[in-house]
């Protein structure tokens, strides 16, 4: 009995090793072809226009902040990045002038958050802050309460501006990567998500659950939707992504007086 529990151990340990290390290549793998389609992505990516609306109307200063999603890695021109989409649609909404920062960079996870909202305050008081983190806290990984923690300190850090954050992509739905890793991605992004939706509730943020907007719909139509690297959305998902915000900004704005601010 007890050389048979000690063989099925042994093969058990065996198979979590084998297990671990075709994840490793699959990940190594995976991720070094995506960066070798972006390579030239910093043309392209974290813009920060102005887009100029009524005369004497008052100026509404939107932020980006977080990963590669919000820079528009993917992006083949300026007109397809977030950056762009989002300020020239809020233009239409607000009627005054609408003035863009971005300061998020690709390979940047929760932990980078406070050090990019600091600087980010240094160069405006935002009025409305998207903040897109999480999927490099999957890819890496990273403690999902230690990424919980940095994005609700984040939140916190930007004072009175109406902040949506953009939660963790399903990868269970990203068509790059190959099974069993994308199993196993797709579990840690569910729970990443839990943690970032009770971080944001805590904060008084509003949550924009990618998961459930975007991702079933790029999902849905890769090749139409995705970028040469099938990971990160091409200029029509970023459409995409940006119609659904709008949807949720525009109710935020007030007229007249301004902007609904957090409690």
């Amino acid at each position: 009995m007890l050389a048979l529990l000690l063989t099925s151990g042994s093969v058990l340990v065996g198979t979590v090793a084998i297990l671990a290390a075709i994840l490793r290549r699959q990940a190594r793998t995976t991720w070094r072809r995506i960066r070798h389609h972006n390579k030239r992505a910093a043309a392209v990516t974290s813009l920060c226009p102005t887009f100029p609306g009524q005369p004497g109307k008052r100026p509404l200063h939107v932020a980006l902040v977080g990963d590669s999603l919000n820079a528009g890695v993917g992006a083949s021109r300026k007109e397809e990045t977030p950056s762009w989409l989002l300020g020239s649609a809020l233009v239409t909404v607000w009627d005054g002038p609408v003035h863009v920062t971005n300061l998020a960079r690709p390979d940047s996870g929760s932990a980078d958050l406070p050090h990019q909202v600091t600087s980010l305050l240094k160069l405006c008081n935002p009025d409305v802050v998207l903040l897109v983190s999480g999927a490099n806290d999957v890819a890496r990984p990273f403690s999902h309460r230690r990424a919980s923690r940095s994005l609700r300190a984040a939140v916190n850090e930007l004072g009175d501006a109406t902040v949506i954050v953009g939660t963790c992509p399903d990868f269970r739905l990203v068509v790059a990567l190959p099974q069993p890793l994308r199993w196993v991605l797709g579990c840690l992004s569910r729970q990443l998500v839990r943690h970032q939706l009770r971080a944001i509730r805590q904060a008084g943020a509003v949550a924009f659950r990618l998961d459930q907007v975007a991702s079933p719909q790029i999902a849905a139509d890769p090749e139409m939707y995705l970028s040469a690297d099938d990971f990160h959305p091409s200029g029509a998902g970023y459409a995409l992504v940006v119609d659904e915000l709008v949807k949720v900004i525009t109710p935020l704005l007030t007229a007249g007086s301004g902007l609904t601010k957090r409690s």
